[in-house]
């Protein structure tokens, strides 16, 4: 529950920096029409200050795993994935319960919303294959950025 806590924080000031950087590249356009160097200055230690913060949720969130062997040992094995960071291997282990809520890789995948179903009945196909529209959409956007992140 503490890792849930961490994550709903970071995920907030993920969403608190976009916003910052949004809005400081329109003050970048409006200076070319006015003065508004404080404006952008602040927004700029703002900026800097959410990175900060970022950081020290990500480090408590790895002391958290760090303290029980089993979770800091899966941690390091999806560390270890070429594409997963330190967040995706987190919410990884925190929506799996540490491996232990499926016991069924294809249950996972239905879980997660990446395991496309076909509409069909007997032999007869109505459409085209689509994934579970009652997916936990923001694992997937996690797992899909991992696959991202492995490709390039």
């Amino acid at each position: 529950m503490r890792l849930q806590g961490w994550i709903i924080i970071r995920d907030n000031l993920v969403k608190q920096k976009v916003s910052s950087i949004k809005l400081l590249a329109t003050f970048s356009q409006m200076a070319k029409l006015a003065n508004v160097t404080e404006a952008i200055s602040f927004l700029e230690e703002q900026l800097k200050s959410i990175k900060e913060k970022i950081l020290e949720v990500e480090e408590d969130m790895e002391q958290l795993i760090a303290v029980s062997t089993s979770l800091y040992t899966n941690y390091l094995l999806l560390r270890s994935i070429k594409g997963i960071g330190i967040i995706n291997a987190i919410v990884l282990l925190y929506v799996t319960d540490n491996f232990q809520r499926f016991d069924n890789p294809r249950k996972f995948a239905c879980y997660c919303g990446v395991a496309p179903f076909e509409h069909t009945s007997g032999i007869s196909i109505w459409g085209k294959t689509q994934t579970s529209s009652l997916a936990n959409k923001e694992v997937k956007v996690y797992l899909t950025w991992a696959a991202i992140t492995a490709i390039s």
